[in-house]
């Protein structure tokens, strides 16, 4: 026996061993298997091959060869094999197993272990395709897909099939694992993309199934600091221990501990401003030598070639400088770059803050008018920013651009719609009206007029104002509104049309969530709606409208208890709150506890469903026919 091995341990590939019977087959492979249990894996292995190339092909046998090849790869030293000879042993066995039984689950899991360990990418990726062709829901099949296209920088199709690992279930602990690592991969993807809330989310996501990685929360602690939420990112990256540190950490914690005013900063730039050009920066400003921080940093953007909006945490620390130095110009200029990178993130307030002193410069007035009257009427402070529109035309001159004037025209009169100042707005729409020249332009007036009449809940009018606005120029936003118009109609086909439509334009959360929810009233597509409102959640996960539709998708599907587990959790959160769509809420978890038989608790939901809208029609049948 110890011949026949070695046999095919040294001339595996060269034929012409004698044929087994099948007696003898049999035994040797209970043997083969009996060595493996046993300990023995070389010695399993070798019985196990030689039996394969006598034409003994039995799944199982190749399933147990795959598998003893895959651990003895990973060994060092061997007793019976020699080591250089054991890789191409090993793909040999592997390759005979694939062309035997690739339609066999268990062989291409093997198959998949081995070339993944010898690095054979091209043959993994063959047979990784295979295996989800045979089996779309296999969670391990479909993270790796979404890996390897990950590695090939190919985030698109990456997206695809980890974002189906994440809407997979698995029980077993490698499923568990592929599914964190499938949240965590795409959170680097969002974050690499420069989408950092979304990465933010889904990498919160990841880190809610792992005990602790230090690794993700590096990644979480970055994010967080790119979307200027110091005190989440400080708090993260002080609590990884120092051991774990690097240059990115130690900028990342003193970046925050700076602009958060703890005095640890100064501590870690002088650990780190050997290695860490950023470091030695700190540590020139807490020698007070303002004017080298200014000039270094400089050095440092242009030997870097990043674009100065892009740096947030730089630009403090020149805004401090140049505050200490009374360094007007600089400080003007910092400002407005604070300024401007905390609205492209999001942080509206924080963007007003830094550019509100810039109305006060008489060169910057006008731009500071226009962009603080745009930032106030994101944060619903219309008077601020009517004021300040208002400010704009009336120290405006012959030199500003008509498109300005226009713009100016058009966001007032939706403004005072807004405060039911019918007057004034259609004063100031029929003058952007006047105009409006340009189809850029013609096409922002029905836009907007669409608007007009959507918050004044003339939806037949705001369609065709919309629908005009379209045949000028076909975009993801209109299309939106008139879906959303189509929806508020209670048109669902129609409504359905346009939000597909919208979604093939341009994606977004609040595209998502709608089609989701008009998928779910009407029962179809419900596993289309499922993954629509996961995306959107995805990148709002707190959004209780978004909830809602999971909730309600969840039940439209039958799935009672996850639908509870949703509603239970957003009844919670209700309390105290007041939107608009609240009794919608009360009445589909009220829809939940019905259908499973928890009646008094539902008719407790309708019922104060109906007290804040006391119109609502479907509240009112359910509790009649009670």
């Amino acid at each position: 026996m110890f011949i026949l091995l070695m046999g095919v341990a040294l001339g595996y590939a060269q034929g012409g061993l004698p044929p087994l019977l099948a007696n003898e087959a049999e035994a040797q492979y209970a043997y083969g298997l009996s060595l493996a249990f046993q300990g023995q894996k070389e010695a399993g292995f070798l019985v196990l091959a030689q039996l394969a190339e006598n034409g003994y092909h039995n799944p199982y046998a190749f399933q147990m060869i795959l598998s003893l090849g895959t651990s003895l790869l990973q060994q060092r030293s061997f007793s019976l094999i020699e080591a250089e000879k054991v890789p191409s042993l090993v793909n040999y066995l592997a390759d005979m197993a694939y062309s035997n039984y690739s339609t066999n689950r268990e062989v291409l899991y093997g198959y998949l272990d081995v070339k993944k360990t010898l690095g054979q990418w091209k043959d993994f990726e063959i047979a990784l395709k295979q295996l989800v062709v045979l089996d779309p829901e296999n969670i391990l099949g479909n993270f790796y897909r979404g890996l390897l296209f990950y590695q090939q920088g190919r985030f698109d199709e990456a997206r695809i099939f980890l974002r189906k690992v994440t809407q997979l279930e698995g029980t077993d602990d490698s499923s568990r694992q592929a599914v964190y690592q499938s949240y965590y991969i795409l959170g680097l993807i969002e974050l690499q993309e420069e989408n950092y809330r979304g990465g933010v989310a889904i990498l919160e996501k990841a880190r809610s199934l792992a005990d602790k990685d230090y690794n993700l929360d590096k990644y979480l602690a970055y994010g967080y600091q790119q979307i200027l939420e110091f005190q989440k990112a400080y708090n993260l990256v002080s609590n990884i221990p120092e051991i774990f540190y690097g240059n990115d950490l130690a900028v990342l914690r003193i970046q925050t501990a700076f602009i958060l005013g703890k005095p640890e900063w100064e501590r870690f730039a002088r650990a780190y401003e050997k290695s860490s050009p950023l470091a030695r920066v700190y540590v020139l400003y807490a020698q007070k030598k303002y004017r080298d921080v200014l000039t270094n940093l400089e050095s440092l953007m242009r030997e870097y070639e990043i674009e100065p909006v892009r740096l947030f945490y730089p630009n403090y620390l020149r805004l401090k400088s140049a505050e200490a130095l009374r360094d007007q110009q600089t400080k003007r200029q910092m400002l407005f770059l604070l300024g401007l990178y905390a609205y492209q993130v999001g942080k509206t307030s924080m963007a007003i803050e830094y550019l509100l002193p810039l109305e006060k410069e008489a060169d910057l007035r006008p731009e500071a008018l226009l962009t603080l009257a745009s930032l106030y009427e994101e944060v619903d402070q219309v008077g601020e920013a009517i004021l300040r529109y208002e400010s704009f035309l009336k120290e405006k001159n012959l030199s500003t651009p008509t498109e300005k004037v226009f713009e100016v025209n058009l966001a007032l009169a939706y403004l005072y719609g807004r405060t039911t100042n019918v007057y004034r707005s259609e004063l100031y729409r029929k003058e952007a009206e006047k105009l409006a020249k340009t189809p850029s332009q013609q096409y922002r007036y029905w836009f907007y007029t669409g608007l007009l009449n959507y918050q004044k809940q003339w939806y037949k009018e705001a369609l065709a104002s919309f629908q005009k606005a379209q045949s000028i120029s076909n975009t993801a936003s209109v299309n939106y509104y008139i879906g959303n118009t189509f929806f508020l109609l209670q048109q669902l086909g129609d409504a359905q049309r346009y939000l597909e439509q919208a979604l093939e334009l341009g994606e977004g959360p609040e595209v998502y969530n709608l089609l989701a929810y008009v998928y779910a009233l009407q029962k179809k597509l419900l596993d289309k709606a499922l993954s629509y409102v996961r995306r959107a959640l995805e990148q709002d996960p707190e959004n209780i409208a978004y909830q809602d539709t999971l909730g309600w998708v969840y039940y439209q599907q039958g799935d009672y208890e996850k639908a509870l587990e949703v509603f239970a959790s957003i009844l919670v959160r209700l309390d105290g709150m007041d939107f608009e769509g609240m009794d919608e809420i009360y009445y589909h978890a009220g829809m939940v506890y019905d259908a499973l038989g928890r009646s008094s608790e539902a008719r407790a939901l309708w019922e104060k469903g109906l007290v804040i809208n006391p119109k609502n029609g479907y509240i009112k049948e359910r509790l009649l026919s009670r």
